[in-house]
């Protein structure tokens, strides 16, 4: 059976209805590679130095005016940096990026398949409830806002569930100003949460970003297998420590299922996040195993919004050879670098110079 919804469709067997879903069939796929130590990198430079030093690569100038590095060539003014953004970002396409709505938008305008969502105040609990009865799917809610932490749920199928949800959710963005105190629900997908990085029309990185899981080995329960999760995660030097409000997830699950004895090969994700190693999980390179099509759907997606010529696309898909069935769920031209620059796992890249060798070419125009 396949349903359709918004830009995209999904058959049972894609959800997950039967045997793993797209994303545990991913970490089954990789526990060999997931299993061996995480990479160690030191040092780890910040966002400016990268894209700074790359410059510098180029043989391109750089020089310090206020809180601004400039870019030159002989004198000529090519580029700059400002709080670890490139011009080839413009202020107007960074401005509309910040709000999912207005990205939303972007993509529908340009017929970019995206996740279908919606953003809705804290007082709108009954507009999410139509939206989970228009889709007739299940839906996931999480705060709008990056700063907010917590208040993530995931696969609520009745309206129940959902309004139980949307206050804890409420509760996670209530220290926020009262006109930002704004949450997205969208369509529940349990795929593999990819984020590409695209200058100009080249995908130039890209990373699996994988929660905080557990795999059953018929021996310990979860709760023992959760705590070595958190320890071998948090072992990791150049990762920041997992946050309290990270594992919210983690410790309702362990109340229901923390005594239970994980069987062999068994996945059990332990948070619900999609940001990788910049959240509570992984990030790992996949950027040789990215195919046209993929790559089609991340150029599409940044070139959706006007003003940018290099950003991370966030993507949802059901596999690496999606089939027409991959979303675009965000466009992040202000992404953190390191997250290609330093995986937990796989190859290093290198979008940083990318941006640079970018910037150098069309000062050549």
């Amino acid at each position: 059976m396949r349903e359709e919804f918004g830009h995209t469709s999904v058959t049972d067997t894609e959800r997950g209805a039967e045997g793993p879903t797209p994303l545990e069939q991913f970490i089954l796929n990789h526990r060999e590679l997931l299993r061996e130590d995480p990479n160690t990198w030191a040092p780890v430079k910040s966002q400016t130095k990268l894209l700074l030093d790359a410059a510098e690569g180029r043989r391109l100038r750089v020089q310090k005016i206020g809180s601004t590095h400039v870019i030159s060539r002989s004198g000529v003014r090519v580029g700059g940096v400002s709080d670890g953004v490139s011009t080839l970002v413009g202020h107007q396409a960074l401005r509309a990026t910040v709000s999912p709505e207005l990205t939303r938008r972007c993509l529908a305008l340009s017929d970019v398949p995206f996740l279908s969502a919606k953003t809705l105040h804290v007082s709108q609990a009954k507009s999410a409830a139509a939206f989970l009865d228009r889709t007739k799917r299940p839906v996931s809610i999480l705060p709008s806002a990056g700063l907010a932490h917590g208040g993530l749920a995931v696969d609520l199928r009745t309206r129940d569930q959902l309004l139980q949800a949307w206050d804890r959710t409420s509760e996670a963005v209530s220290h926020m100003p009262t006109m930002r105190q704004q949450i997205e629900v969208e369509t529940f997908l349990p795929w593999l949460p990819l984020r590409l990085f695209v200058v100009a029309e080249e995908v130039v990185a890209a990373v699996a970003r994988l929660p905080l899981y557990a795999i059953g080995d018929g021996n310990r329960t979860l709760d023992q297998l959760a705590e070595a999760a958190v320890k071998r995660r948090n072992a990791s030097e150049h990762l920041e420590p997992v946050k309290d409000a990270d594992l919210r997830d983690l410790l309702d699950i362990l109340l229901v299922e923390g005594q239970r004895v994980l069987p062999p090969e068994q996945v059990r994700l332990l948070t619900n996040d999609r940001r990788g190693q910049m959240g509570a999980g992984w990030s790992v390179d996949i950027t040789n195993h990215i195919g046209p099509e993929l790559t089609d759907l991340a150029v599409s997606g940044m070139w959706s919004v006007p003003g940018l010529g290099a950003s991370a696309v966030d993507i949802l898909t059901p596999s690496l050879a999606p089939e027409g069935q991959a979303v675009v769920s965000g466009v992040a031209p202000a992404a953190a670098l390191r997250e290609f620059r330093y995986p937990a796992y796989g190859r290093s890249q290198l979008p940083n110079r990318a941006i640079m060798q970018r910037i150098a070419a069309l000062a050549n125009n």
